[in-house]
C-alpha cells in the first residue's frame, strides 16, 4: 500500500501539469484517494481477536479489497475520459491486467496464490515509473 500512495502522489503531481483542473477533475482524485485509504484501512482491524491473525483477516476480507483495488483502476480510467478523453493503450492494457488479477485474487482463498498476484501486481507498478 505505501508504494501504491507514492505512486498515487507521483502521478498526481505528474498529471497535474497536464490537466486543466475541474471540479469533476478534483472529485475523481480524491475519490481515487479515497479507495486507498479504504484500502489500507482493510489491512489494519480494530480488532484482531476473532480472527487467527492478520492472514486470516485479510483472506476473510480479500473480496474487499480486491474489489476496492479494481474501483481504483477504473476510477483512473474515467479521470482519464473526463480529463480529456485520451486513454493510452499502456493504461488500458495496464488496467486489464490489474482487473484481472483482483478477480484471481478475489476467488483464490490460498495464502501462496495471493502472495504471487500481490508480487506480479507490485512488480508491474514498478515497471511502470
Amino acid at each position: 500500500m505505501l508504494l501504491e500512495l507514492i505512486l498515487f502522489w507521483w502521478w498526481g503531481v505528474r498529471l497535474g501539469k497536464d490537466v486543466e483542473w475541474t471540479f469533476v477533475a478534483f472529485a475523481f482524485q480524491i475519490g481515487y484517494a479515497i479507495t486507498l485509504f479504504l484500502m489500507t484501512a482493510l489491512l489494519f482491524p480494530d480488532d484482531i481477536a476473532e480472527y487467527k491473525g492478520y492472514q486470516d483477516f485479510f483472506i476473510q476480507r480479500r473480496y474487499w479489497f480486491f474489489t476496492l483495488l479494481a474501483l481504483t483502476w477504473v476510477i483512473d480510467i474515467s479521470k482519464a475520459i473526463v480529463a480529456g478523453g485520451n486513454i493510452s493503450s499502456t493504461l488500458l492494457l495496464h488496467a486489464s491486467v490489474t482487473l484481472s488479477l483482483c478477480a484471481l485474487a478475489a476467488f483464490f482463498k490460498h495464502p501462496k496464490i495471493q502472495i504471487a498476484i500481490v508480487l506480479i501486481y507490485i512488480s508491474r507498478q514498478l515497471l511502470s515509473i
